[in-house]
């Protein structure tokens, strides 16, 4: 079961916010990462939503999101 399924049965509706993709700097010497014009590890995909005046995430992994036409 994908990452979205499970979101999706776990808040038993449509999830609020947004989703983001972020790259990821680990901070180890000598990792790529650190290198000028690397962008980090990932892509990353993160819920982002608002709960009265914060701002939580959630991980949603590695996986490929697909475009819609909506």
């Amino acid at each position: 079961m994908g990452w979205l399924a499970r979101l999706f049965r776990r808040e038993r509706r449509a999830p609020k916010g947004a989703i983001v993709t972020k790259y990821i700097r680990c901070g180890r010497a000598g990792c790529h990462c650190n290198n000028p014009g690397d962008r980090g590890h990932g892509p990353y995909r993160y819920r982002v939503w608002r709960e009265g005046s914060r701002v939580r995430t959630a991980y949603l992994g590695k996986a490929e999101i697909v475009p819609t036409d909506a």
